[in-house]
């Protein structure tokens, strides 16, 4: 992960490591590069990361979550997608359209409250 430009990104993606940059480029790099410093924060493409952060990206791009909030976001992230869920099995079921439980409502929490209910 860079802001930088990367050479032959697509050529790296075939083997199976993720690549976030912020361009490519047709140059080389120099071919000894030792890092500056370690275990310090820096700056990439506008957002501060600090040692420990954790990072994650997928094909719609890179998000940092900061350390301490990591796994409170991590919660959060996995109730949004059961929440998701139940709202797709039950449009799905009952033939109708979700947008009725957009933004997350009353009608949204009883949906996913039943769900949860008959997942466990």
């Amino acid at each position: 992960m860079t802001d930088g430009g990367v050479r032959d990104g697509h050529k790296v993606i075939r083997y199976g490591y993720p690549v976030y940059a912020g361009g490519s480029t047709p140059t080389i790099g120099e071919p000894n590069v030792l890092p500056y410093e370690v275990n310090e924060p820096i700056q990439c493409g506008g957002v501060l990361v600090w040692p420990g952060d954790v990072i994650l990206g997928d094909e719609d791009g890179v998000v940092v979550l900061p350390s301490k909030l990591a796994l409170e976001i991590y919660d959060e992230c996995v109730h949004h997608d059961e929440v998701e869920q139940a709202i797709l099995d039950h449009t799905q079921k009952e033939g109708i359209s979700p947008k009725f439980f957009y933004p997350f409502n009353s009608e949204t929490e009883k949906i996913y409250k039943a769900w949860k209910a008959r997942q466990d």
